[in-house]
């Protein structure tokens, strides 16, 4: 397997480890390193601040909701 691959996996472990009393933050945590490692890849960090901000307010929107209904 490929260091790399090695190193996400590794990566993921941790952090549900971490997340286990919340495992909802692993998926909100995911996403935000994905939002910025594709912005890295593309070289433009610009916007970067702005897409974390609107997905963590997805994210406590939907937390909000998903509270009001249960």
């Amino acid at each position: 397997m490929p260091r790399h691959i090695e190193k996400l996996y590794r990566e993921e472990e941790l952090l549900r480890e971490v997340c286990i009393d919340q495992p909802e933050h692993v998926e909100l945590i995911q996403e935000m390193l994905l939002l910025q490692r594709n912005k890295t890849f593309l070289r433009k960090k610009r916007g970067l601040q702005q897409d974390l901000e609107k997905r963590l307010d997805s994210f406590l929107v939907r937390r909000i909701k998903d509270t009001v209904r249960g």
